[in-house]
């Protein structure tokens, strides 16, 4: 999938699989699952080098969901492309499955790190992409990092990419587009920095 067209029907049909997956358990984190679509849709619909039929091969692209919280859109884009049954989306965050609320990586095939504590996903994926520069590894790590958790002390603090050695520049500039988070709109919270698409702050 490479196709402008074919990427957007990927994130419409993530949505769809959120939906009908918090549908059925009644309860969760719907919009932070929606703001990821997009997102996923792109990356796994197109840009990442990965397998599904050999999900732990070694030298392929890995992907950081920071923001654990959006975890089930995460498991419908790794349910389309082929790691798990889409039926099994219908399982998330009951008794037994292998979808807990929050990625998991010893739980869920095809997830890369576990999340769920704001704020960590961004020192981990720098890890994970050093980790694999020093293996002589030509691959990419991916952040997904919300907004919300920008300014928690661990993902502020978190060394920049650029001061790593070996590491190039990631694409770690957060799009802001109003979304509404716990306490009003991102451009309204304050001392929210936001970061426009090329670099330029709101």
């Amino acid at each position: 999938m490479t196709q402008h067209k074919d990427l957007e029907l990927f994130a419409k049909n993530i949505r769809i699989q959120v939906l009908k997956a918090l549908g059925e358990l009644g309860f969760g984190h719907l919009g932070g699952a929606m703001s990821a679509a997009d997102v996923l849709g792109v990356l796994y619909g197109g840009v990442m080098n990965v397998d599904p039929k050999n999900p732990q091969w070694e030298d392929r692209d890995y992907f950081v969901m920071s923001k654990g919280h959006a975890g089930p859109a995460l498991y419908a884009a790794l349910a389309l492309k082929g790691y798990f049954p889409v039926e099994q989306l219908l399982t998330i965050n009951t008794n037994g499955t292998r979808l807990p609320s929050h990625p998991d990586r010893n739980s869920t095939t095809g997830v890369d790190m576990s999340t769920g504590s704001l704020g960590q996903g961004m020192s981990t994926a720098i890890g994970i992409a050093h980790g694999n520069k020093m293996l002589g590894k030509d691959n990419y790590t991916y952040l997904l990092l919300g907004d919300g958790e920008s300014p928690v002390r661990p993902a502020a603090q978190a060394v920049p990419p650029d001061c790593v050695p070996g590491l190039q520049s990631s694409a770690a500039g957060r799009l802001y587009q109003g979304y509404l988070r716990f306490g009003g709109y991102a451009p309204e919270i304050p001392g929210l920095r936001l970061v426009r698409p090329g670099g330029g702050r709101a």
